[in-house]
């Protein structure tokens, strides 16, 4: 996406194009309408009118080649856009979710209930309704990505999202979310160990001249060695800590160690009671970097890769050198802080089942493993003067290129998820409140959590490359469609039951009602007791009178009020009449048999069925 660049000022050239086509009666041509026979049997001179209009449309344009940014209007009024974005951003109360709620968006792969994708997918949806379709969509996600480049600029976590990796568990949003957290959370960290460093730095100025004092009167043991300051100093890059040659840093070391001995560093703890194999030393655990957090599509296309490199000697090799680069990390920290270790104090504390009865496991004994050459390559470098494993900077530039090319349509894509996750939410809640008019309604939501799981748990949301989604196949988009259908024909059902329930609420007790209620969902017709004298037939009548009164013209009321009422039951949609009869047939000695004649008048269509019986004796 383009980077959010600060602007005091803006100006907006515009020019909207408008069509007349439609001139009404005074505009019309020819002004005198001209008969075509007339026209015709005129032999003398040639018409000069037309007959048709011969001016087919106007374009009109009005152009505004001059006016501030803020005189033009949004697809969603500013009113709108402030209430979301405080509705997204500006949240601090977030709804802890329940362990069946908890296993349910694990398993839909949707995101946690009351995050920030939770509510932008419940957002998204609202939008798409009432503001704008789709076009009200992209307007939302453009403020969404807007607004988190800014939080990003300025170092601010998102709200609701956390700072753990990433969790693969969830959406590929929430995913790309948490990533993004995570960048913010580091760089934040890192700021604030460089601001403790320089602190320490001038703590320690006095020891570290006498250094320098003792340093000059050596020459230095390598043409291009820097000097000791500079190794000591931390890099103000963003992009990647500062890195020593390692010449360099074996000379010093050997200078070092000559005047003033060698000092460990980057020690986080004392790990037991253990000590170096070499020496009396303690070992010590050694502070380390962060592995680098991945994204589902990035753990996807990482494995691309490794499986292109095929099985030769040169592309395993590649494939190792390209997976140690943590453990070449974490063997520098362990070097720098237990100065004289050994490979096997490493693995004493890094992988303990591969050092047992006092030494290494056959795996590690192979000559040229992987562990091997890596400790000797290892140089003692700590931490924070070490190659970033995990940049930041580069990672967050990731997402936001991500997310800032999502179409509209994959947007809801990503969300789809989600927002199964919260209508199932919806519809168990519903099927507690009306479980005793609707007793089987929560098989049906079991049915369809059952298929979203099945397609949401393995959807691969995206392609073989990161940042390129897959359109959906037949067989994925009929699976959604599916579901779809389920959710709205179980949604019609609750509201066609609290509807009934509303309807005949003076009925009596709430058994009475559910009972209405449930009968009248199960069966195509039931029978109401004491006809219209009964209470349900009281509560119809009424209705019925109710729609009456509200189609009579009051004048006409004003002049027949005279006569005498009519039905309080309105003129019938359908009209249904059965004959019934006994009468010999096939002949006039057979035995009488009964027939059946069935006849329905409707407005637009009318039928008849008969039914003739046949004595098979006397016939």
């Amino acid at each position: 996406g383009l980077p959010s660049l600060p602007m005091d000022k803006c100006w907006v050239s515009t020019r909207f194009t408008y069509v007349l086509s439609n001139w009404g009666e005074r505009g019309k041509w020819p002004a005198k309408e001209l008969q075509p026979q007339n026209v015709a049997m005129n032999f003398k001179t040639l018409s000069s009118t037309s007959l048709d209009e011969p001016i087919v449309e106007l374009q009109v344009a009005a152009m505004w080649p001059y006016i501030t940014a803020g005189s033009v209007n949004n697809k969603m009024p500013e009113t709108t856009l402030n209430a979301i974005r405080d509705f997204l951003f500006k949240r601090v109360q977030y709804e802890v979710a329940t362990h069946s709620t908890y296993e349910l968006y694990h398993q839909l792969k949707a995101a946690p209930l009351g995050s920030f994708t939770h509510h932008f997918a419940t957002c998204a949806m609202v939008v798409n309704l009432c503001h704008g379709g789709i076009h009200g969509i992209a307007h939302l996600w453009h403020i969404v990505v807007t607004e988190l480049r800014m939080m990003l600029d300025q170092g601010k976590l998102i709200p609701g999202i956390g700072k753990e990796n990433p969790d693969l568990r969830v959406c590929l949003l929430h995913q790309k979310l948490q990533m993004l957290n995570c960048c913010v959370n580091h760089k934040i960290l890192r700021e604030e160990k460089r601001k403790a460093a320089s602190k320490g730095k001038v703590d320690d100025l006095a020891t570290h001249e006498n250094f320098e004092k003792n340093a000059a009167n050596y020459p230095p043991a390598h043409d291009n060695a820097i000097s000791d300051t500079e190794h000591f100093k931390i890099s103000d890059s963003e992009d990647e800590f500062y890195e020593c040659d390692s010449d360099v840093e074996e000379q010093q070391l050997l200078q070092r160690d000559e005047f003033m001995g060698f000092s460990p560093e980057g020690r986080l703890k004392q790990c037991g009671s253990l000590t170096l194999i070499n020496s009396s030393a303690l070992l010590y655990i050694p502070i380390t970097q962060d592995h680098a957090p991945l994204t589902e599509d990035q753990l996807e296309e990482q494995a691309n890769v490794f499986s292109k490199l095929g099985d030769t000697k040169e592309g395993s090799k590649v494939r190792a050198r390209m997976q140690s680069a943590s453990l070449m990390s974490d063997m520098q920290s362990f070097k720098a802080a237990n100065p004289g270790c050994c490979l096997e104090d490493f693995v004493r504390w890094y992988s303990p089942r591969d050092f047992a009865d006092g030494e290494l496991s056959q795996r590690m004994k192979i000559p040229g493993n992987l562990w091997n050459t890596t400790w000797k390559n290892a140089d003692p470098v700590p931490a924070y003067r070490q190659k970033r494993l995990f940049d930041d900077t580069k990672e967050a530039e990731k997402v936001l290129h991500f997310l800032a090319n999502l179409k509209p349509g994959e947007v809801i894509q990503v969300i789809l998820p989600v927002c199964v996750h919260e209508v199932i939410r919806i519809l168990r809640s519903s099927a507690e409140e009306m479980s005793d008019c609707l007793p089987d309604l929560h098989l049906l939501c079991n049915q369809i959590e059952s298929k979203a799981v099945q397609v949401f748990r393995s959807w691969n949301m995206y392609g073989s490359v990161a940042n390129q989604f897959q359109p959906w196949s037949t067989e994925i988009r009929t699976k959604i469609e599916d579901i779809l259908r389920q959710i709205s024909f179980t949604d019609n059902l609750i509201q066609r039951a609290q509807s009934l329930k509303h309807k005949f609420s003076d009925l009596g007790t709430d058994s009475e009602i559910n009972s209405f209620v449930k009968a009248m969902m199960e069966q195509p017709e039931i029978n109401v007791n004491e006809g219209a004298h009964g209470a349900i037939g009281k509560i119809v009548t009424q209705y019925f009178t109710q729609q009456s009164a509200s189609k009579v013209n009051p004048v006409d009321t004003e002049i027949n009020h005279d006569e005498l009422p009519k039905s309080q039951l309105p003129d019938p949609t359908a009209r249904e009449f059965i004959i019934r009869a006994l009468a010999p047939y096939p002949s006039s000695f057979s035995r009488q048999m009964p027939h059946r004649l069935y006849s329905v008048l409707m407005r637009n269509e009318f039928r008849l069925a008969c039914a003739i019986s046949t004595d098979p004796t006397f016939f």
